[in-house]
């Protein structure tokens, strides 16, 4: 659990469309981290989850053909 912000990692194997956003549990889109042309390497974001509501969100990546998801709860209290 995370109060306002959260480290997402991930490694890109080579160079490509990669885009990571946070999503809801209903499947809508709450927020894009990035969406961009990614060289190969070892990449960490820090996301500010402060203007969100507590609760569980999906941390989605979309890197060419593969798609990974990590769960991230925000609770304040």
């Amino acid at each position: 659990p995370f109060t306002t912000t959260f480290n997402v990692s991930f490694e890109v194997p080579k160079q490509g469309n990669t885009r990571l956003s946070i999503m809801d549990l209903s499947g809508r889109e709450m927020k894009t981290v990035m969406s961009d042309m990614t060289p190969s390497g070892k990449y960490t974001y820090n996301v500010d989850m402060s203007n969100l509501s507590d609760g569980m969100y999906l941390a989605v990546l979309k890197k060419e053909d593969e798609i990974e998801m990590k769960r991230a709860i925000k609770a304040t209290n």
